[in-house]
């Protein structure tokens, strides 16, 4: 299963400013895989040596990317109304620098231009199949 979430995000003042800025490239790099230098030391049979010159001719390996928990909570109690989320990735960020359609900023520092306001949209696609089963445990 699919869940998507979208937020509008305005911030008020240079530090929601920030924590908004901070958010984003969070959620980004948690999405994306990052580089390995090497498989590790799996039985290659190659000299340190020869390892070494693998890696440095571009030998990477791709790590996984983050996984996400995600439940629907309200004062920090679980809704049992909703149906519960399998552990999931986050497949899609996108993010909107011109929420109501124009180009619009201020200044955080000096010649520092930030957009006053951001559309933020997130999907996140869980890991494991869906039973019968499952919707009796209220997934």
């Amino acid at each position: 299963r699919e869940f998507s979430f979208s937020w509008k995000l305005v911030p008020r003042n240079e530090k929601e400013q920030q924590a908004i800025h901070h958010i984003i490239k969070t959620l980004r790099k948690a999405t994306l895989p990052d580089l390995s230098g090497s498989f590790g030391s799996i039985a290659t049979g190659l000299t340190n040596e020869a390892e070494s010159a693998a890696a440095a001719a571009g030998d990477r390996w791709l790590k996984l990317p983050k996984v996400f928990n995600l439940s629907w909570r309200s004062q920090g109690t679980e809704i049992e109304s909703l149906p519960k989320i399998k552990t999931c990735v986050c497949k899609n960020v996108q993010v909107s620098y011109t929420p109501d359609n124009v180009w619009a900023s201020h200044l955080v520092s000096k010649d520092n231009p930030y957009p006053i306001g951001y559309n933020l949209s997130l999907t996140f696609g869980e890991t494991e199949i869906i039973t019968g089963l499952d919707v009796e445990k209220g997934y």
